[in-house]
């Protein structure tokens, strides 16, 4: 027999909910209905079953950032009457070649924060059980649902990448599910790194320029000021000319220290040193970024940016 997976709707999502989902999961962890309503219809939840000789035999439901391919797993149960028969493990393998993802991220709850030793077996035994159906680990914890510490794997149909990818994919996921200030992204048993930073806001008149990361880095395809790290032995204003010939292919004169900002990214604490500058020579061309533009301080808002950019955002909405 064939298994595969089949979307549903929200009204068969409904009856799910109304059914099955109150049994299989700890009402305390079940979203409201109209929370899921929203996502849905929002195209940030999604429901499939997995059918086996024409009858379902399990249901998964996904939530799914507003940007990128990963989807995070938040529901996964075989039904009650088919339990002890593969099914889950099937389930999983069925998300992996069928589902229309990237990337499954998984969240469960971390074992080293179990209250006592019956919790401790139930999340060691669900660990397991990924991992044993090919689900792996990332390197990643989080906080979030109200303050659950969750520890992160996930289902990665390409090449696996280093924990601080998998750091900014959780990010990107939680900023769409959470407000600012109701989670938290960490790389696990890691020192985080520090970088010292040095940009170049530049300026052509009214506008100013910035640079879209490449895809294949990390904060991939979010909107930067151009620049890069200091390196040892040179100053602020050597690395910033250095930075700029590399990646744009121009020269440039220092005009002012326009802010200095602190930021902690899961893997990294930057220190940013942004200064203002024109071009003396060459014109901007694309080497390093996806993309390249003059935009208005107005414009501000139609670009997603790297988080450490927002206070440089702030004040050039301000001053200019």
């Amino acid at each position: 027999m064939t298994e595969r997976l089949r979307e549903l709707n929200f009204e068969e999502l409904k009856k799910l909910y109304a059914g099955r989902m109150q049994n299989d999961f700890p009402l305390a962890e079940i979203k409201p209905l109209e929370l899921l309503e929203k996502q849905y219809k929002r195209g940030q939840c999604k429901a499939y079953e997995l059918i086996l000789g024409g009858e379902p035999k399990a249901y998964a439901v996904f939530q799914i950032p507003d940007e990128g391919d990963a989807w995070l797993l938040d529901y996964l149960a075989v039904f009650s009457s088919e339990r002890g028969k593969g099914y889950g493990s099937k389930m999983l393998s069925a998300i992996k070649t069928d589902l229309p993802a990237g990337v499954v991220m998984l969240e469960i709850e971390r074992t080293d924060l179990a209250a006592n030793e019956e919790e401790l077996e139930t999340r060691t035994r669900r660990k397991a059980f990924y991992l044993k159906n090919g689900v792996t680990e990332t390197g990643v914890t989080t906080v979030a649902d109200g303050g659950i510490g969750y520890e992160i794997l996930c289902i990665e149909k390409g090449e696996k990448k280093d924990p601080a990818h998998y750091a900014n994919v959780m990010l990107k996921i939680y900023e769409t599910l959470f407000k600012k200030g109701e989670y938290s992204v960490k790389i696990a048993n890691s020192a985080v790194q520090t970088a010292e930073v040095v940009a170049a806001l530049v300026k052509n008149g009214d506008k100013f320029l910035i640079c879209q990361r490449p895809k294949n880095k990390a904060r991939g395809l979010l909107w930067e000021f151009v620049g890069g790290k200091v390196e040892n032995g040179e100053t602020e204003a050597e690395a910033l000319k250095r930075e700029l010939r590399e990646e744009l292919d121009v020269s440039i004169e220092t005009v002012r220290l326009f802010e200095r900002v602190r930021h902690e990214y899961p893997d990294l604490t930057v220190y940013l040193s942004v200064y203002e500058a024109k071009i003396v020579s060459g014109e901007p061309k694309m080497l390093e970024h996806s993309d390249i533009k003059w935009i208005l301080p107005r414009e501000i808002d139609d670009y997603d940016f790297c988080p450490a950019d927002e206070a440089i955002l702030r004040k050039i909405k301000k001053e200019f």
